[in-house]
């Protein structure tokens, strides 16, 4: 009885140590995440470094850049809820939401409306506000890569004199 059993206990303890010593030739499948990164450019979704984050069906994006050149100053900013509305291998149909704020603020040379003698400069800031929504594709290249065309339907300068337009929007981004 007790060679049984500590036949036994060795085959069990020498089988699993062999098990788990085992090497594949396969290498590991990359962990990603559902985090992004990358740019985008959009009419409603902003333009700039984009940050996405996409857990589920459903997922945010944020776009932004600010650019200064003497004494002008253009800030563009972004952001986007998104909904998966089918998943494929290869390429996704998505719909969004964005919403985009456009900054810029400049100096503007004067001029005397008669004589055109110059006056000096004034500090001038235009502002406005654009809503969209749409579908768009999530095409992946690679497993970590992929490139994202959207288009839709947008309302521009909310604040001021409203406006509709069709949009067009392009993204390209790094899973990490």
């Amino acid at each position: 009885m007790k060679k049984i059993l500590f036949t036994t206990i060795c085959a069990f303890f020498f089988g699993t140590t062999m098990a788990q010593g085992e090497e594949t030739n396969e290498s590991p499948a990359p962990l990603l995440t559902s985090h992004h990164i990358g740019l985008s450019a959009g009419g409603t979704t902003g333009i700039g470094f984009s940050y996405r984050y996409w857990p589920t069906r459903w997922g945010f994006q944020v776009t932004t850049i600010p650019i200064f050149a003497q004494g002008d100053i253009w800030i563009n900013g972004g952001a986007s809820a998104l909904f998966l509305m089918k998943d494929n291998d290869r390429v996704d149909l998505f719909s969004y939401f964005g919403t985009r704020i456009n900054s810029n603020i400049f100096e503007e040379a004067i001029y005397d409306p008669i004589t055109f003698e110059y006056l000096g400069n004034e500090k001038q800031v235009d502002n406005s506000f654009a809503l969209g929504l749409g579908i768009g594709l999530k095409i992946d290249f690679w497993d970590v890569l992929n490139l994202n065309l959207q288009t839709g339907y947008g309302v521009r300068n909310l604040t001021n004199e409203p406006g509709t337009f069709l949009t067009g929007e392009i993204g390209i981004y790094y899973q990490l």
